[in-house]
Parts: C-alpha cells; structure tokens; sequence
C-alpha cells in the first residue's frame, strides 16, 4: 500500500490527512488505552513432605559429625595457637637468655681485661721496682768491689811503698854502720836510738840523739858514722822518700 503524504497507512488516514492539509487543521483523536496484561497467578507450593524417622537420624548424626569435627579443628586450631605460643615464647626466652649470656660475657670479658691490665700494671710496677732494685744493688757491689780495689790498692801501694822504705832504712843503716868505730872496752851490746833528717841529695839535714846507748863514746861515733857516710841511699820516688825522710835507726856494737 502506498503512503499517503501526510504519513498514514490507510485510504482513510490519507483522506483525513488531505483534509487537514485544508484551509483549517483539526486535532486528532486520542488512541484507547491499551489493556494492561493480565499476570497469571503462581502455583500454590507444595507442601514438603514429612522427614522420615531414618532421613532425621542420619541429619542429626551429620550434624554431629559436622559439630564433632568443628570442634575438633577448633581445638586443633587452640592447640596450634597454644604451640605457636609456646614456640614464641620458647624462642623469646631463648633470646632473653642469648642477651644475657652475651652480656655476661661481655661484663666477663671487660673484667678480664681489667684485671689483665691491673696484672700488667703491677706487674710493671714490681719489674720496677725490682730493677730499682736491683740497680741499687749493683751500684752498691760496683762501689763495695770499687772500695775494695781502691783498700787493696791502697795496700799493696802501702806494702810496696813500705817495702822500699824497709830497704832503704836498712841500706842507711848498713852504710852508716859500716862507718862507725866502735870504741874499745865495751861491755855488752848497748842500743843507740838516732833520729836522722834528710834531705832529697841523700844529704844529712839534721841529726839527734833520742836516746844514748849509756856508753858516750860509742854515740859519738855512730854521729860521726852517719856525717861520714853521706849521701846517703834514698828511692827515686819521691812520694817514698817523704814517708822515710825523718828516720829513727838503732844501732848497737855487736849487730
């Protein structure tokens, strides 16, 4: 069917919309409602059947399993926390005691070494003390073997010093003896006690008598002796010929 040009389908729809393409438009008439559908009413449920006794155990004994086994994983569940608690508190434990063994053994350590460095240190000081010590002992052997040389020394220098006086107090005498002439008619062996200066050329500086022999001529004679026997022997070294340079001789006849 061909459209009509004011859009209708129907020859009366054209006609209708020819006649509004006139000199005066009219309304168009409203459609009737439509009819609203019509929902068909749901079955009626129905009722379910009764349980039977065998259907109503088996539930219960499900249920009771179910129960049984919630329980049990909740107790699985509580012991696992509880050892995982324990672990923990195992392991904190463990660790607190890690903690203070390595600071035992840190304080141990420190007072180790504290007392390693008192040791050291008293140690030292007795060292130093020992070499003080030791030092001073040392000193006093090296001024004792010091001493000693210088006594021995001494000694030996006196011995020889003493020796050669010795010799040179008997040459005097022998050669002032082999000048003297003994008077005749002497009784006895009498002892002539002579005091005898010298000088560094052996020369008689000053001669005394400390005491006579009680024969005055014999005296004279032994003074005579010692003025005849000049120069008389004297040492080289002059530090001997100080220690004998007053000499005191004895002379009897008969020696």
């Amino acid at each position: 069917m061909a459209r009509c040009a004011a859009g209708g389908t129907t020859q009366a729809g054209c006609g209708l919309a020819a006649q509004a393409g006139g000199a005066t438009a009219t309304t168009a008439p409203v459609p009737p409602p439509q009819p609203k559908p019509v929902v068909p009413p749901k079955p009626e449920p129905k009722p379910a059947p009764e349980p039977k006794a065998a259907d109503i155990a088996l539930q219960e004994k499900r249920e009771k399993e179910k129960k049984l086994r919630e329980e049990k994983a909740a107790e699985a569940a509580k012991q696992k926390e509880e050892e995982r608690k324990r672990l923990e508190e195992q392991k904190q434990r463990a660790e607190d005691q890690k903690r203070v063994e390595e600071q035992r053994k840190r304080e141990d350590e420190a007072r180790r070494k504290e007392d390693e460095a008192q040791r050291k240190e008293q140690e030292k000081r007795n060292r130093e003390v020992l070499e003080r010590q030791l030092k001073a002992a040392e000193e006093q052997r090296q001024a004792k073997e010091a001493a000693e040389a210088e006594r021995r020394a001494a000694v030996q220098a006196a011995a020889r010093a003493q020796k050669q006086i010795d010799e040179y107090t008997a040459r005097i005498r022998d050669k002032i003896r082999d000048n003297v002439r003994i008077p005749p008619g002497i009784d006895g062996n009498p002892q002539a006690e002579f005091e005898v200066r010298l000088i560094k050329n052996g020369t008689v500086a000053e001669v005394r008598l400390i005491r006579s022999s009680g024969v005055p001529a014999y005296d004279k004679a032994v003074e005579r002796a010692i003025e005849v026997a000049q120069p008389l022997p004297i040492p080289d070294d002059m530090e001997i010929f100080q220690q004998m340079r007053d000499l005191k001789l004895l002379f009897r006849p008969r020696d």
